[in-house]
């Protein structure tokens, strides 16, 4: 059986690849260091809120979680179409919103005990229930900064795979991002 092994590509589009995950990771990192209410938080608190009924036929308290079950699964299953598709550049690209969605799970947990963020699906805090429920309340801190420091590491992760599948791949994989290959086709 013979060997398989990345072929090293020292491109344009690898280059470029490169490029727009250093300006993803760049953005997402200015927005750790300084959080700031963005585009993406505004689709995390859209698939956040519909995780409350979908989930809620498993009951009250797994109904209260789903808003956050919600807003991880859906990165995640994009992530795992990526792989399974052997999309891997596209894979770290969603790896970064993943990281940024449980970053902003974090803010949420963290507001458990203050409650003082506002409210869009009703007057329940999810966290404030959840940790309430769980007796957890006095560790909102220990929780909070546990959501954090995973968001970090798989945006951390998001980094170093989407460098290396920009410039290594498999000669049997697909093109990932083959906006170039379109452009000099076209020529």
């Amino acid at each position: 059986m013979p060997e398989e092994s990345f072929q090293f590509k020292k491109d344009t589009e690898s280059f470029l690849k490169a490029g727009i995950v250093i300006i993803v990771a760049i953005y997402f990192f200015w927005n750790l260091r300084d959080f700031r209410w963005g585009f993406l938080d505004n689709v995390n608190l859209i698939i956040h809120e519909v995780g409350h009924p979908v989930f809620s036929i498993f009951g009250r308290f797994i109904g209260m979680a789903g808003g956050t079950i919600m807003q991880t699964i859906v990165p995640l299953a994009l992530i795992l179409y990526f792989s399974f598709t052997k999309r891997l550049f596209s894979g770290a690209i969603v790896m970064f919103w993943l990281g940024q969605s449980i970053l902003n799970v974090s803010v949420y947990a963290a507001d458990a005990v203050e409650t003082k963020l506002p409210l869009v699906g009703g007057p329940i805090h999810d966290w404030n229930y959840l940790l309430s429920r769980l007796h957890l309340l006095p560790r909102t801190g220990l929780i909070a900064g546990t959501f954090r420091g995973i968001g970090v590491l798989i945006m951390v992760a998001a980094i170093v795979i989407g460098l290396i599948t920009s410039f290594y791949q498999k000669p049997d994989l697909p093109e990932d991002f083959s906006l170039l290959a379109e452009i000099d086709r076209a020529e």
